[in-house]
């Protein structure tokens, strides 16, 4: 005989009713929320144990949200690009930097792309290639 698993193993999940309470305790007093959290209320079948669908509940409920401060928001921003558009589009913007910041390292490689002023002297990437780079020195900076 098999035994067969349930299609949604998170749904089986299941929290102890009193550490779902202390953690939601300590949240909305960090949240300010003056209302309180009584556990009893949630408990929807009275098992000692918090399902995900009743920890749902109370998100939905309760309308839990959370307010960044500016320096946090810079963080998420720089740190998560899926924590925002602006964090992802950050994040393409770094992205296409480093690969022109690459493209500028190999070019200036390229006895094409160099300067030799005089024959004693080793040859020097072209100063539009030395510009990029400390373009993209100067926001490799920034970013990080």
């Amino acid at each position: 005989q098999t035994q067969t698993q349930a299609p949604f193993p998170f749904e089986e999940e299941v929290v102890p009713v009193e550490a779902f309470e202390r953690v939601f305790q300590r949240l909305f007093f960090l949240l300010g929320d003056a209302r309180g959290f009584d556990i009893k209320e949630y408990d929807d079948n009275q098992d000692e144990f918090m399902s995900w669908s009743e920890f749902f509940r109370v998100y939905r409920e309760r309308a839990i949200t959370v307010r960044l401060s500016v320096c946090e928001r810079i963080f998420y921003t720089m740190e998560d690009p899926d924590s925002s558009i602006c964090a992802n589009l950050v994040s393409i913007f770094v992205l296409v930097v480093i690969a022109i910041s690459s493209f500028s390292f190999v070019l200036s490689t390229m006895s094409t792309f160099q300067v030799q002023d005089s024959p004693e002297q080793a040859p020097q990437p072209a100063p539009v290639l030395t510009h990029i780079d400390t373009v993209c020195l100067v926001i490799f900076v920034v970013e990080y």
